[in-house]
């Protein structure tokens, strides 16, 4: 059955609507990411006195301001107080190239850009910066009462996209444009205050207005995906199951990301599909799950989605009706409308066009031509450039595009703006980009690039040059060269006759070496299915074919479900290629015999090395690109988890972690100075580590803790002085800190919330390989040892990395000085995870190298 809002108020823009949500319910949770939730009256006061100091740098109605913030509450905080001064808001993704995000600031020209001070190094000099962290002082100090909103100008944000002459191009959407959109989404699919809603999408991409304006237009909840788990499906199953998400959409390609995850349940779930055709297969596949499901469609350029249709099981796949007040106009190349079932070009009108390109009035009259089927002075139809026909009373149905236009997980590319780019290399006579679907219905980008008489430019050369200017999602999958592109008789270009290109992995120029043994063939199988890469040799080394944590995740549970080997995943370190992961499975017939818990992941480099301890989880794996962005400079270590082979039992404290860990460390480097490193849980165990060196006289010359969470006892401040006595530790604050422990968890999960845990618990242990058995073993009994684990003084210094949206509010700071003679605060822009992945861990490797005086040395950390 739709759903239908509850209350459907009067209102003239989404501000009046949020403001009404705000009268209504100031305690409702409106957005929690991770640890940090924020309430509809918190998000309010904030954003108002954020509201007020943009105000005085600059904002004013009708004017436009960046946003470049990482995914956190704050960037709603920010996307708030800009739209309350009255200005538009232009999203700047920090994931972009510095090159792309120079071209949108010099075409939008923004009275300010609202950012972190670690963003600045990216950012034109001249810009109008307001740094949140920097101008954290000044912001707590501006009034958080109710704000009287600016006169609001037309424009409520303009979002880049790809342009077809190699530069990006800004759509102006008008605040009435998205109140329709919000008000047409309320009835159907409908939202009200009881919904949870999933925000994945980068701002850049304009679903995001879904995904966070109709929540809080609505009184819903949103639970926002950091950048890492945004389309990481086995994280969005995850939060589908335990946050237990009413609302999400995706395109379809992240749909099936997150089938093949394994998820299953969709009852309860309003699913939304679009940005990319909706298959019959897949929809069926959503169906089974139990959710309700729509297919939705829409250009950016009329206000995200534009019609609408529920999804039934027999029926046909559509792009259904118009939103309320949108017109659809199928036309001939002279605008007159074709008989119905004819195919014809698809013409949107209506309050969901948008006021055109920014400073580009010639492109913006060849899109938005006068309407001629309106009466209304003044209105206009958009050009969607996509095929199309009406089939009656059950809607319309897209046929493709008309022109060369490309959609890749629901990201519109316009192909000359990446031939553009690719032509700026000097070996590149022309280029044609175009997508190419692989088996399974993946869908790549494919550059066929002719060099003339000129030799052939470096692959490495083209993909460097793509990723200095475009986004990740444009850098082409594979490139074809050509001495010339294919002619017709007549001159034009002969798509027909280009060639299929080659997937050779991104290692040009090498050889695939073949598999010798029956092992190496069917691990050469397993790679192929789950990396996706055809030509992989077994000297192929894992990491430069694309490998990442989760497909080595996958890898190891088909080597033990397939071949009976139990293997850790930090086998991958020692064991990068299929040849040599072959003779560990050969040799290692009882694995439990030789387990170390300290494994090389580069094992190269100058002076000591780093010794990275093993998150919550156990595997090191989380080190990859910490480690290759310290090569060559410095080697690094990982120290994975004991219990990971299966056999033997996981240790239960930190101190034994500890104990067991300096031992194994000692049989590589004998001798200090040693360079601790620990990501989050493994931040405690590396603590540990460094206060038993010192006690054994040895010199520790770097510990670096990554957003470790801070222990229990020394957030109460009357406490901070008794919590040094050693008496006090060892009897009576372990009894307090667990009692305090437990009945926060009683409270927050309530007893339905420990029945639900068992439930699941028993669905994994039942369900679940081996494999993953043996990782929540391991993951229990590390949450166990946090959980007792009692930290003492440490006589020496601490560099700790700070997660600016990890959603931690307190000063951990004072808290870490309880603790540490010397605590050093190092702040990173991003989440939690961020810290370990690109672009973040470049700061992370670069601050590291500092300290170890070898910043210099390592020409990889940009």
């Amino acid at each position: 059955m739709t759903r239908q809002a509850l209350v459907e108020p009067t209102v003239r823009t989404f501000l009046d609507g949020f403001r009404d949500q705000v009268e209504l319910a100031p305690h409702a949770p409106a957005v929690t990411q991770e640890r940090t939730t924020l309430t509809y009256g918190q998000l309010d006061r904030r954003s108002n006195a954020l509201a007020r100091h943009l105000r005085a740098a600059g904002a004013a109605p009708d004017a436009l301001v960046g946003l470049m913030l990482e995914r956190s509450p704050e960037m709603l905080v920010a996307l708030l107080a800009i739209l309350k001064t009255g200005a538009a808001y232009v999203p700047l993704d920090p994931a972009f190239p510095t090159a792309r995000l120079a071209l949108m600031v010099d075409d939008a020209r923004p009275a300010a850009i609202v950012t972190e001070s670690a963003q600045l190094d990216r950012l034109p000099a001249d810009v109008n910066a307001v740094c949140l962290d920097r101008d954290a002082a000044a912001i707590a100090d501006r009034s958080e009462e109710a704000i009287e909103i600016a006169q609001r100008g037309t424009c409520a944000y303009a979002i880049y996209t790809s342009g077809s002459t190699g530069r990006p191009k800004g759509v102006e959407i008008t605040h009435a444009s998205v109140l329709n959109l919000l008000e047409s989404f309320r009835a159907v699919p409908g939202m009200r205050s009881s919904d949870v809603v999933l925000a994945h999408t980068t701002l850049s991409f304009d679903i995001a207005v879904i995904e966070l304006w109709l929540p809080l237009f609505t009184g819903a909840q949103i639970v926002l995906a950091g950048r890492s788990r945004g389309t990481d499906g086995r994280a969005i199953a995850d939060l589908l199951t335990k946050r237990q998400l009413t609302f999400m959409q995706a395109t379809p390609s992240l749909w099936r990301v997150v089938l093949d995850a394994g998820w299953h349940d969709g009852r309860g779930l309003t699913a939304l599909s679009g940005g990319e055709p909706l298959s019959r297969d897949l929809a069926d596949a959503l169906l089974h799950t139990g959710a309700e499901v729509w297919n939705v469609y829409g250009p950016t350029e009329t206000t995200v989605w534009s019609s609408i249709s529920r999804v039934t099981a027999n029926g046909p796949v559509l792009i259904g009706h118009p939103i309320r007040d949108t017109r659809f106009h199928i036309v001939d190349e002279q605008l007159r409308e074709v008989p119905e079932g004819e195919i014809g070009e698809l013409c949107i009108g209506g309050a969901g066009v948008a006021r055109g390109y920014l400073n580009r009035p010639d492109l913006t009259a060849e899109r938005f031509v006068p309407d001629p089927f309106s009466r209304e002075p003044g209105d206009r139809l958009y050009r969607t450039g996509d095929h199309a026909r009406s089939r009656g009373s059950a809607g319309f149905e897209c046929l493709g595009r008309i022109d060369h236009q490309i959609k890749i997980d629901g990201f519109r590319i316009e192909p000359g703006e990446i031939e553009a780019i690719l032509s700026m290399h000097p070996s590149v006579r022309h280029s044609i980009v175009c997508a190419v679907d692989k088996a399974g219905g993946d869908r790549r980008l494919v550059a066929y690039v002719a060099h003339g008489s000129l030799a052939p430019p470096p692959q490495a050369d083209l993909i460097a040059l793509a990723r200095t200017h475009l986004p990740s999602y444009m850098v082409p999958a594979a490139f074809v060269m050509l001495s010339e592109l294919p002619r017709t008789p007549n001159g034009k270009l002969d798509r027909g006759a280009l060639p299929a290109p080659d997937w050779s992995g991104g290692l040009p120029g090498r050889a695939a070496a073949t598999p010798r043994t029956t092992i190496e063939e069917r691990l050469l199988s397993m790679w192929r299915d789950v990396i996706g890469v055809e030509a992989i040799g077994i000297d192929d080394n894992f990491f430069d074919i694309g490998g990442r944590s989760r497909l080595g995740a996958q890898i190891f549970a088909r080597i033990e479900r397939e071949i009976g080997a139990r293997l850790p995943l930090a086998t991958l370190f020692e064991a990068p290629t299929i040849a040599a992961l072959a003779r560990e499975i050969e040799t290692k017939a009882n694995a439990s015999l030789l387990w170390r818990s300290v494994v090389p992941i580069r094992a190269t480099g100058s002076g000591a090395p780093v010794f990275c301890v093993h998150p919550v989880g156990g595997n090191v794996l989380a080190y990859g690109d910490l480690a290759r962005r310290l090569e060559p400079a410095v080697a690094c270590y990982g120290l994975q988890a004991v219990g990971l082979d299966g056999v033997a039992a996981p240790l239960t404290s930190v101190e034994a972690m500890a104990r067991r860990y300096v031992e194994e460390i000692r049989s590589i480097q004998p001798r200090g100075p040693y360079h601790l490193c620990g990501f989050s849980f493994g931040g405690l165990v590396a603590f540990e580590m460094a206060r038993r060196l010192r006690r054994e006289g040895e010199t520790v010359g770097l510990l670096a803790l990554l957003d470790v969470d801070f222990p229990d006892y020394p957030r109460i401040p009357p406490f901070t002085w008794l919590s040094r006595s050693s008496t006090f530790r060892r009897s009576i604050f372990p009894i307090v800190q667990r009692a305090r422990r437990h009945m926060r968890s009683l409270r927050r999960l309530g007893v339905r919330g420990y029945a639900k845990l068992a439930v699941r618990d028993a669905a994994v242990v039942e369900n679940s390989d081996q494999f993953w058995l043996i990782a929540e073993r391991v993951r229990k009994a590390n949450t166990r040892a946090a959980i007792h684990y009692v930290p003492r003084w440490y006589d020496g210094r601490v560099t700790y990395f700070r997660a600016q949206h990890a959603g931690v509010t307190r000063d951990r700071r004072a808290l870490w000085t309880t603790l540490a003679r010397d605590v050093e605060i190092v702040d990173v822009a991003g989440g939690h995870s961020d810290l370990r992945l690109e672009p973040q861990v470049q700061i992370v490797a670069r601050e590291i190298l500092r300290r170890l005086n070898l910043e210099g040395s390592a020409t990889r950390v940009a």
